[in-house]
């Protein structure tokens, strides 16, 4: 018997000594024998009459040595219903070796045609469904990768393809993953990536990575607007040391991670390469990666009249170059009464800048909550800041003593009038930066650009190329909060989860950092109207709160909520510390919690989450029909007054007796109706003292209608009985 005879052997009995003692027990001797092809079948009284030449343990387990041994002498010539061929055994292994390897074979040209098959299966639906674009190359793909990193280590090569990759890295010329954009997405996906040990590159362009979102800037005005600067020094201070501080923090990770910062422009070649031009004009080089991933953040909208004007004229900005801005202007024209416009007219106006909102729409920040527009409106009228809505600018020019030290402008809108300014800030939206980067070479590979010049991805970060991903504005993120969570999804995905959790939520809250903040999660009013027909809303004032009395803090938490089954479906402030305090919102929202949830939720003392328990009390209430609380709390007063007063056990029938006993003395002329001096004269008598106005609430709360002055019989009754429901 040959050697590759008796490692067939050894491996077969392997196979069954599982705790690897170099024994098997009688039932698997059996399946060894019959893998082997040395009995007929696997009956016990076969392997009884095979094992005779030799004893078993006192576990009745049989020794891999003494099983060889016998395997190798034994010779036998029985027939019948089972025991050994005619023949040796060795010739009966040699022969199971050939049976063994030929079935190896079938098995292999099986699998190699399944493989075919499921390429085919995976393009056809690549052509039949584009949304599943993303993924369609994957199973195959990582089967494949991983059927070639398998002989790799088998046959030892990767040794000398991770000195060769290694040699490569170090002369800066291929990374396990390179970063396009050195924002809040790109920072993070590198230190999240380059934290599992991946090898990164960070390319950006201004060669300044902080950490910092564009946003910043105007947080940064904000903070020093609200701790009453007056100067620009005063402004320059507070810019200084938020970008000093997070610069500083960028750089100390970069570090610590071993993340190469490249300061230059990217251009992506094809799905390998990247052609680097440094900032510095060295001479440009190409970089490949194994994984790339497009950080580019978005940019202003540029749209005519102003587009020609921007980069040449000083004084006009958008809402990238503000961050520019070197002076505090007297007077601002704020084009777009977005978000970003909203916010810098606030800033500049506390500042004491003089603010006009120039608007081509008839609303302001439409994407709010119904009552967060009127409060903001509200706002603006209290800070003295006049919104032009259905108006447009129809060209700006310089006016007399206009410098680049001292910019002097002449806006004119459409109705004629001019408004001079200083400063004129264009907020009309921003846009995917896709553009100047390549991308049109990964087009044909899958990857798209839809809308706002944004990629469209999937999950993860997909765009359609295997190993090309996108996270952030330029993938249609719009909070630099949701592009990190995404470039964190994303490293998960590509290079493991460690010990996080890959779970997304559905709603994502937002901040606007007007003054006061206003905050945000879920659905609002009006879009919810759409599919919720039973649609209730609920309100608390800040001054309600303790902390609201504290601070004199002017301002209002809306929920939005189911009436069917009382989940809340979304929360929307306007206050001071409003992007904090949303944060629990967005997990009711998320959650699919109910009023009733919220009111078990147990808060800090004297904190503004207490607006939370108010509005969802208030909630509960008018689930239950209350129109005017104040009313619907009188009608209760009533009923339990009642109820307490009865003399026998509380039942139904006995509550239903003693409110038409009550309907018929508080109908003191007879005519089937309680009219309002009725109604005082019954809850005077029973110590429950109401003025005319309230009796008058108490009886449109029944009715609904404030014209009608009586309630009949039924409406009665039916009230009362709710109330003790």
């Amino acid at each position: 018997m040959d050697a590759a005879a008796i490692a067939t052997i050894k491996e077969t009995f392997k196979r069954f000594d599982v705790q690897g003692t170099g024994t098997i027990a009688r039932p698997a001797l059996a399946q060894v024998l019959k893998l082997l092809k040395v009995i007929r079948s696997e009956t016990e009284h076969s392997v009884d009459r095979l094992v005779e030449g030799f004893e078993a343990d006192e576990e009745g387990k049989v020794r891999y040595e003494e099983f060889l041994d016998w395997l190798l002498n034994n010779e036998s010539s029985t027939g019948g219903g089972g025991g050994l061929r005619p023949g040796s055994a060795a010739r009966h292994i040699e022969q199971s070796k050939k049976n063994v390897e030929k079935e190896l074979a079938d098995a292999r040209k099986e699998v190699a045609m399944l493989h075919a098959q499921l390429a085919n299966q995976l393009a056809e639906v690549a052509r039949k469904n584009s949304k599943n674009r993303f993924d369609t190359e994957s199973p195959l793909r990582r089967a494949t990768s991983c059927a070639q990193d398998l002989e790799k280590v088998r046959s030892g090569k990767f040794l000398s393809t991770a000195q060769e990759r290694g040699s490569r890295r170090k002369k800066g010329s291929h990374y396990d993953l390179i970063v396009l954009g050195g924002g809040p997405v790109g920072y993070k996906a590198a230190i999240e990536a380059a934290s599992r040990g991946q090898y990164v590159a960070l390319l950006d362009a201004k060669g300044s990575v902080s950490g910092l979102p564009t946003g910043a800037h105007s947080k940064c005005l904000r903070e020093a607007a609200v701790d009453g600067a007056k100067t620009w020094a005063d402004v320059d201070e507070v810019l200084n040391r938020a970008f000093s501080s997070k610069r500083e923090d960028a750089l100390k990770d970069l570090k610590t991670y071993s993340v190469d910062e490249l300061t230059g422009f990217g251009t992506v070649l094809d799905a390998e390469r990247v052609r680097f031009a440094p900032k510095n004009g060295d001479e440009p080089r190409e970089i490949k990666f194994d994984t790339l991933l497009i950080a580019t953040g978005s940019k202003a909208n540029r749209f005519p009249p102003l587009a020609p004007f921007f980069d040449k004229l000083d004084g006009l900005f958008d809402s990238d170059t503000i961050g520019s801005i070197d002076y505090l202007p007297k007077r601002v024209v704020v084009q777009g009464a977005g978000i970003i416009g909203l916010e810098y007219a606030q800033i500049f106006r506390k500042m004491g800048s003089e603010v006009i909102i120039v608007e081509f729409a008839n609303n302001a920040v439409p994407m709010l909550d119904v009552s967060l527009q009127e409060a903001c409106l509200d706002t603006m009228k209290e800070i003295g800041v006049p919104i032009h809505f259905k108006t447009v600018i129809k060209t700006v020019v310089k006016a007399e003593g206009h410098t680049a030290a001292s910019p002097s402008l002449l806006v004119e809108i459409v109705d004629g009038e001019t408004l001079p300014c200083d400063c004129l800030l264009s907020a009309t939206g921003r846009s995917g930066c896709a553009t100047g980067l390549g991308l049109e070479n990964l087009e044909p590979l899958g990857l798209k650009i839809g809308r706002g010049r944004m990629i469209e991805v999937g999950d993860d970060g997909a765009t359609g190329v295997p190993n090309v991903y996108a996270a952030g504005d330029v993938a249609g993120a719009n909070l630099a909060t949701v592009g990190m969570a995404q470039a964190t999804r994303f490293v998960r995905s590509v290079f493991g989860s460690g010990r996080g959790s890959n779970k997304s939520k559905t709603h994502k809250p937002y901040g606007i950092w007007t003054i006061p903040e206003i905050a945000a999660v879920g659905l609002n009013e009006q879009d919810a109207q759409k599919d919720y027909p039973n649609l209730g809303v609920a309100r608390a004032e800040y001054k309600q709160t303790v902390r609201g009395c504290v601070t004199n803090d002017h301002g209002f938490l809306k929920i939005v909520y189911n009436r069917d089954d009382g989940v809340v479906l979304g929360v929307h402030i306007i206050g001071e510390n409003a992007c904090d305090i949303i944060n629990y919102g967005a997990e009711v929202v998320n959650d699919e919690d109910t009023i009733f949830d919220m009111l078990q939720f147990v808060f800090p003392a004297v904190t503004f989450h207490q607006l939370y328990h108010f509005a969802a009390t208030d909630a509960v209430r008018r689930l239950k029909g209350a129109r005017n609380l104040s009313a619907d709390a009188a009608w209760k007063r009533l009923a339990v007054c009642m109820k307490k007063s009865i003399g026998v056990e509380s039942t139904a029938d006995a509550l239903a007796e003693a409110f038409h006993s009550a309907f018929e003395h508080f109908d003191l002329d007879k005519t089937g109706f309680i009219k309002p001096n009725e109604l005082q004269t019954a809850m005077d008598n029973m110590g429950l003292n109401s003025s005319a106005e309230e009796v008058s609430a108490m009886l449109e709360e029944v009715t609904g209608d404030p014209t009608i002055t009586y309630v009949d019989y039924d409406q009665f009754m039916a009230h009362m009985m709710k109330q003790i429901g």
